[in-house]
């Protein structure tokens, strides 16, 4: 664990973000899937519907999944996993990764999920897909504007939670329940609820009087949720105790006693 020493508190940090693939490899990705001749995720679907989406982190792990919910579930990356060991099957998926390691969480495929797929993803996703109902989107970068013409856009992402986010409420949720992004580890070095690692050494930051072990990544993923916020109109709640959540109860801690 990094020193708190070294701890940021509450200052604004500028994140360069670098492309896991080249723009070219990018774009022949895309290219690949608007081939496929999909169905393509429609605005307003879900209009008047609420929707919980799980993310990795180990916040997670006390996410409602079962039956009996009032809302869709929706399962980002290796969430799926979640859902599959305990034998239930998410209303849907959702990935936007253009690496070939979405492949991994894709070994159990349920039947009834709706595998809603970023046409930057790569051409192995949706082969392991090909017997199942997948829906296509497009995420809002460079690489995509060449390519796929008036098809909506939706809201560039640091991660995948942030594009969910953005493509739910694109779909007409306007109640969005998240867990799993905590942006940060647990007191005892979790990191995620399943398979996931992280890359360089962590970064303390201070928020109120709790210390958070995070990274620049996630920080980067935090900051820019933040920003969502403030572009959409919807009630959105993010459980868990991680970094986060903390943040925004301390923005409404503050904001109460102003």
């Amino acid at each position: 664990m990094a020193d708190a020493d070294q701890a940021l508190n509450g200052e604004r940090v500028d994140f360069i973000a670098e492309l896991p693939l080249s723009g070219d490899a990018i774009r022949a990705h895309i290219r690949h899937a608007l081939g496929l001749a999909l169905p393509e995720v429609a605005a307003g679907s879900l209009a008047g519907q609420a929707a919980m989406l799980v993310a990795n982190g180990p916040s997670a792990h006390q996410a409602p999944l079962g039956p009996g919910r009032d809302r869709v579930s929706v399962a980002l990356n290796g969430a799926l996993g979640l859902f599959t060991a305990r034998g239930l099957a998410p209303d849907y998926f959702v990935a936007c990764d253009p690496q070939s390691l979405v492949a991994d969480f894709l070994r159990a495929l349920p039947a009834r999920t709706t595998y809603l797929i970023a046409s930057r993803c790569h051409p192995s996703v949706f082969d392991a897909l090909r017997d199942r109902r997948v829906l296509l989107w497009h995420l809002d970068e460079d690489e995509a504007i060449s390519e796929i013409g008036d098809r909506a856009r939706i809201g560039a992402g640091l991660s995948v939670t942030n594009a969910a986010l953005m493509l739910f409420h694109h779909m007409g949720a306007r109640c969005l329940d998240i867990w799993g992004l905590d942006c940060s580890a647990t007191a005892d070095g979790v990191h995620h609820a399943g398979p996931g690692s992280i890359r360089g050494p962590y970064q303390p930051i201070r928020v109120g009087d709790r210390l958070f072990q995070s990274t620049p990544v996630w920080a980067a993923e935090a900051q820019q949720f933040l920003l969502h916020l403030h572009t959409i109109d919807a009630d959105v709640t993010v459980n868990g105790d991680g970094m986060l959540a903390a943040i925004l109860a301390e923005f409404g801690r503050r904001q109460a006693e102003a």
